[in-house]
């Protein structure tokens, strides 16, 4: 039996230190960038579970194991899968098509888990959004995209694409416009890899609650210089 739901796929890396946020890491130590990295995914996963109309999934990389989350007790209700590929365009693919293959009447959202700014609102938007195109997107200031989700398979957006380029999303318009595909843009936003975006958090958190990442960020404002 098919379902028709949103279903909505946060892409992590388990927190781990020396395994997640390496960029971030070179700054600010191992350790500290794993604490982000686990108190973004534990907000993430609560503004995902807030979604009406929509199932939670957690997918982590191929290298990786469901027991690598277990520090985390993660809510029973968020499953976890593992991702499928070399290259993050082949595993977003076969995500989509996994997912729509069994469930062909939902429409499939991935989101990244170094972007904060996802929300209940934002969350349930995107859905919204594939009932009147075939693709939504979420640009991010850094040239890539922070959400991408379909409701049918579109495989021409994932190819040929310099993931980890700052080309990523005028590559990936690009690859909508040549092949016709209708698609939604949300509004522009950001996410967490390098110790400068600490101060876009600042900022966004200011006027946005995310009380495990706006903890992470108060004991690192006030722990003394390494």
């Amino acid at each position: 039996m098919s379902i028709s739901h949103t279903i909505l796929c946060l892409y992590a890396k388990p927190p781990i230190p020396g395994r997640t946020k390496s960029r971030l890491a070179a700054d600010i130590g191992d350790d500290a960038a794993a604490g982000l990295a686990a108190a973004m995914l534990l907000d993430l996963v609560a503004a995902m579970r807030q979604v009406p109309d929509a199932l939670p999934t957690i997918w982590y990389p191929p290298d990786c194991n469901p027991d690598d989350f277990a520090p985390l007790e993660i809510p029973g209700d968020v499953w976890l899968y593992p991702q499928s590929g070399d290259d993050l365009g082949v595993r977003m693919r076969r995500t989509v098509d996994l997912l729509l293959q069994h469930h062909p009447d939902s429409r499939v959202v991935i989101i990244g888990s170094d972007c904060i700014t996802h929300s209940r609102e934002s969350l349930a938007d995107a859905g919204q959004a594939l009932c009147k195109a075939d693709v939504v997107l979420q640009p991010a200031v850094d040239g890539g995209y922070v959400l991408i989700g379909q409701r049918c398979r579109q495989p021409a957006v994932f190819d040929g694409i310099a993931w980890g380029s700052d080309t990523v999303m005028a590559e990936t318009r690009q690859r909508l416009a040549t092949h016709e595909i209708p698609h939604i843009e949300l509004e522009e936003t950001f996410d967490i890899d390098v110790l400068d975006d600490l101060e876009l958090l600042r900022t966004f958190l200011a006027e946005n609650d995310r009380p495990r990442t706006a903890g992470w960020l108060s004991a690192f404002d006030a722990a003394p210089p390494p």
